[in-house]
């Protein structure tokens, strides 16, 4: 899954591609949005999708349960469309208020559960890099 910013996915194509699912997802009939923890860690994670069996999937093989708490923004948030567009995969990494945030897009026919994870696991080793660079300067 390439990360935005490189040569495989520019950050216009990100931008575009998260847009057309933020959109799609809003006119979804149905959205179904499990959060959890990342497999091993306290990062919390949100999924936003139109896809029962996906958002089913999420909740029993990948994210583990975590406190029950006011809602609040997640550092990880995936955006998973199921339509007919065009497949896409990424996932780009921002700073919010001085923290690593990931937003990972990914649209399909049929998207599978090991891109999620996928998109999960990239995020967190770009959070861990950030952390590293960020000790590293100080």
């Amino acid at each position: 899954m390439p990360e935005a910013g490189t040569p495989e996915l520019s950050f216009d194509a990100f931008d575009s591609a998260l847009q057309v699912a933020k959109d799609s997802l809003s006119s979804s009939e149905s959205l179904y949005v499990p959060e959890g923890h990342a497999p091993g860690t306290d990062v919390g994670v949100r999924v936003i999708s139109n896809s029962p069996d996906l958002a089913a999937g999420v909740c029993m093989s990948l994210l583990e349960r975590m406190p029950k708490k006011e809602p609040t923004s997640q550092p990880i948030t995936v955006y998973v469309l199921e339509s007919s567009v065009e497949s896409f995969s990424g996932y780009a990494i921002e700073e919010e208020g001085g923290e690593s945030v990931s937003a990972v897009v990914i649209m399909g026919k049929k998207p599978v559960m090991n891109l999620v994870t996928a998109g999960v696991e990239l995020s967190l080793a770009a959070f861990e890099a950030d952390a590293a660079a960020a000790e590293a300067e100080a």
